[in-house]
């Protein structure tokens, strides 16, 4: 799996990423796609949105890895999935996400033209939930 450093599509205030591995820059993803975050809020959730084309008319398996926490989802191909993991991360901690794709397709070997790359799915993004502060909470009495 090839190195990337493409700007991860990520909806929040996480403010280091490490090196992105498994990612190409038109978004498909391979077999795995791994990164570590480190955000200055607490986090409370982090949500996978991808596109699993119609080269897996039988569906794909999707599991997504959080620290120590694992979610699967099984999705029809031609459609959009999400898959989220409620988490309790503490501001400042390094966090390691993953995602795997059970299945991928290579585009040469199905006569679908000169891709030789094994693709799993397309990220749409990672939508990455703050939780609240302590001085928050103490603001709310």
């Amino acid at each position: 799996m090839q190195a990337n450093q493409t700007n991860i599509p990520i909806k929040s205030s996480v403010k280091e990423i490490s090196e992105i591995i498994g990612l190409f820059d038109d978004m498909w993803v391979g077999k795995k796609l791994s990164f570590t975050i480190k955000s200055e809020y607490p986090i409370q959730e982090i949500e996978l949105e991808g596109y699993l084309s119609d080269q897996f008319p039988e569906g794909n398996n999707i599991t997504l890895k959080v620290g120590k926490e694992t979610k699967q989802i099984s999705s029809p191909g031609n459609q959009t999935f999400n898959c989220s993991i409620p988490v309790n991360l503490a501001a400042y901690q390094k966090t390691k996400i993953e995602v795997v794709s059970e299945k991928v397709f290579n585009p040469k070997q199905q006569g679908l033209g000169d891709d030789q790359r094994n693709l799993g799915f397309i990220l749409v993004h990672f939508n990455i939930k703050r939780g609240k502060t302590a001085g928050e909470y103490l603001l709310e009495g």
